[in-house]
């Protein structure tokens, strides 16, 4: 697979994440709905399908309260595609690297969140002078969110192309990788399960 069909996921990651911070809230930022888009841009809409499935099972475990970032979801469901789409890795590491792909995309949300704080002085001035913009805080925001995204899923995507390229045997990885994913549809049918029972308790 060349570059293109990856640098459009990319695309398609950054303009997700739009719905992911409450543009339109159309439910198609989760990570079931997200991979079947990403699979149907790198021709791999099964697989992408299964991964979607069970990062929405993985992930429906955290919650987002107060100042705790939960993992990515669009993040990982594309840089899992990608993963495996590109030739780099079998699915089992592929889901892996998808599930880290995510977690780590925290600490960019963390700075963007940061940066964003600098700008309430700013914005308390132009209240007080009679000239809120608030479309431009708000048009700013967006785009840097989605702008992060698209840049951070194009890094990993360049990543498995030079993987590819260059014959990166993951080794005695892989085969565990295979081993644990094989009980992943458990896993999060178990977190289901008890989040659900958690609920019906209170």
């Amino acid at each position: 697979m060349d570059f293109l069909p990856l640098l459009a996921t990319a695309a398609a990651a950054g303009l997700l994440q739009l719905d992911n911070v409450q543009v339109l809230q159309s439910m198609v930022s989760r990570p079931l709905f997200a991979s079947l888009v990403f699979g149907a841009i790198c021709g791999c809409p099964a697989e992408a399908a299964k991964m979607g499935l069970l990062i929405e099972l993985i992930y429906s475990e955290y919650m987002p309260m107060g100042g705790t970032l939960p993992p990515n979801g669009i993040a990982a469901s594309a840089v899992g595609v990608m993963a495996f789409s590109s030739g780099a890795m079998a699915p089992g590491p592929a889901f892996f690297a998808g599930l880290a792909a995510g977690h780590f995309y925290s600490g960019a949300e963390f700075r963007l969140r940061t940066l964003r704080s600098g700008w309430n002085a700013g914005i308390d001035k132009a209240l007080s002078a009679g000239r809120p913009a608030f479309g431009r805080w708000i048009g700013t925001s967006l785009a840097m969110e989605s702008a992060a995204v698209f840049v951070y899923v194009a890094l990993f995507a360049a990543l498995m192309l030079t993987m590819r390229t260059a014959g990166v045997d993951l080794g005695p990885l892989a085969r565990p990788a295979e081993f644990a994913y094989g009980f992943m549809p458990w896993l999060g049918l178990s977190a289901l399960y008890f989040r659900f029972r958690t609920q019906t308790l209170k």
